[in-house]
């Protein structure tokens, strides 16, 4: 039995919540917390859990490429209302093959200003905004999951795959079919769209600066590690000249989904 928050003898519950949930220990079931949910669980289908909410589950043509070298998959979601949203991106749970790999996944939102007119939606953006609004951890799983209030306003939601494996026959990575489930107490729009190879390079940074960890080795020079199933490495270098880094990585430890390497 869950003991934690929601559990069957929480002192969270009251007789109005019991009352509301219509929750008895005799029927089975369980209660457990959002937060807890995704914390224990690495899979889990989604579904429309309040009757008032409104749900967008889009399939095709989403998928991640096998390159960095052409456009990629992202989202605009237009929220008419401030609204509790739920956002979660799901692939199937395939083993491992010739053709196909278990891609680790996750996603960041980013908040588009109402003043970035120059920010235009068209089918492929060639710019994102600066700053990551949320972004979740990216690890190999099927679902990458995140609650979270939405003011009213419009947003890009770009999914993500660091994967730091090869395919096992040596070429570039695979593709990778996903689904993007979008769920929330008011009324929203999700339109899907491409980010060109440049956009989406800037959108990494972002969530680099966002989320990763950050070593300054000079006043103008920073590493930054992000860390997954993988590591992710970003070099911002604001000197007048080109610098050199060097690191030791091993066959027994590295693989290369995105590009091929030297060592």
């Amino acid at each position: 039995d869950w003991k934690g928050n929601w559990g069957a003898n929480c002192p969270l519950w009251t007789p109005e919540a019991r009352m509301q949930a219509q929750y008895t220990q005799e029927t089975g079931l369980f209660f457990m917390g959002l937060h807890d949910v995704c914390k224990y669980f690495l899979s889990i289908h989604i579904c429309q859990y309040r009757s008032d909410w409104h749900g967008t589950s889009i399939h095709t043509p989403s998928e991640f490429p096998s390159s960095l070298l052409t456009s990629q998959p992202c989202f605009e979601i237009v929220q008419e209302e401030d609204g509790e949203a739920l956002i979660s991106i799901m692939q199937a749970e395939d083993k491992d093959s010739a053709d196909s790999f278990q891609a680790d996944i996750g996603f960041a939102i980013f908040h588009v200003s109402e003043h970035a007119k120059e920010w235009q939606a068209n089918e492929v953006l060639t710019r994102v905004p600066e700053k990551v609004f949320i972004a979740t951890k990216f690890a190999v799983r099927d679902s990458a999951l995140l609650p979270k209030v939405l003011s009213k306003g419009r947003y890009l939601i770009v999914a993500m795959s660091f994967n730091q494996r090869a395919a096992p026959d040596g070429t570039l990575g695979c593709v990778r079919p996903f689904t993007l489930g979008f769920y929330t107490s008011r009324l929203a729009f999700v339109k899907p769209l491409r980010l060109d190879p440049k956009a989406f390079r800037d959108s990494m940074v972002a969530v680099c600066h966002h989320s990763a960890k950050v070593k300054q080795f000079y006043e103008l020079v920073s590493v930054y590690q992000l860390q997954g199933s993988g590591i992710s490495v970003y070099v911002e270098n604001k000197l007048p000249r080109a610098i050199q880094i060097y690191t030791e990585l091993h066959v027994s430890n590295m693989g290369i989904s995105r590009g091929k390497s030297e060592a």
